[in-house]
């Protein structure tokens, strides 16, 4: 609730104004008119959470802010990248983990017993 009502001092930017100053304000210093909103024509990457997760109970009385606000540095449940659509219900699109996940295994294997047949 603090920081709900830290607004109301108005000595500071507020977590909102912070995260436009890096997004909008950040695009517009680099001369990056694709960059930097979300608007038509634009690059559209973005991510997003859950807002009814346990950790964020309360931060949705201040939508603005939630994001910069909370800190939120857990999994997020979609992300786009350009438009297209990334990672989505704890899956990275066109990836098969699985099998990345196997080979990843058979390759640490390999270097294992390379290393154990040296000794």
């Amino acid at each position: 609730m603090q920081a709900y009502h830290s607004k109301q001092r108005g000595s500071c930017p507020t977590p909102y104004q912070m995260l436009k100053i890096a997004t909008a304000g950040g695009a517009g210093l680099l001369g990056r008119e694709d960059l930097g909103s979300l608007e038509p024509g634009k690059a559209a990457d973005l991510f997003m959470i859950d807002s009814r997760r346990l950790e964020l109970a309360g931060a949705i009385h201040d939508p603005a802010n939630l994001i910069a606000r909370t800190a939120v540095t857990g999994p997020v449940d979609l992300t786009m990248v350009n438009g297209r659509v990334v990672f989505e219900g704890g899956r990275i699109a066109g990836l098969d983990e699985e099998e990345l996940a196997a080979k990843a295994e058979a390759a640490c294997t390999r270097v294992i017993r390379s290393k154990s047949s040296a000794y």
